[in-house]
């Protein structure tokens, strides 16, 4: 039973390895089969999605910088929130304990 455990973990840290490796390589050969012309239309057309972005984000704080009264539901979505994120920190750390235990 340990033995399989163990042979099952060492083929997901094989395949997760095999799967950065490719990315990785596969973004440098991206790179650099790309003329500068593209590369820059790229950087430009990022440019301008940023600042679309940050556009959209000034509207949404301006939306919600005004105040009225808590209802129960934003109240409870609140509540309920921070109990999911407690849990979801709960269970990375536990996970990350167990991983360290294989490092």
């Amino acid at each position: 039973m340990m033995r399989s455990f163990v042979v099952l973990l060492l083929l997901i840290v094989v395949f997760l390895a095999g799967m950065l490796i490719g990315i990785e390589r596969e973004e440098s050969m991206g790179s650099n089969h790309m003329s500068p012309e593209l590369n820059e239309v790229e950087q430009l057309d990022q440019i301008v999605h940023w600042e679309a972005y940050e556009e959209h984000s000034i509207i949404e704080e301006q939306m919600l910088n005004i105040e009225g009264p808590e209802h129960t539901t934003q109240k409870l979505a609140t509540f309920l929130e921070s109990g999911v994120k407690g849990f979801y920190e709960i269970v990375v750390d536990v996970l990350f304990e167990l991983s360290s235990l294989f490092i």
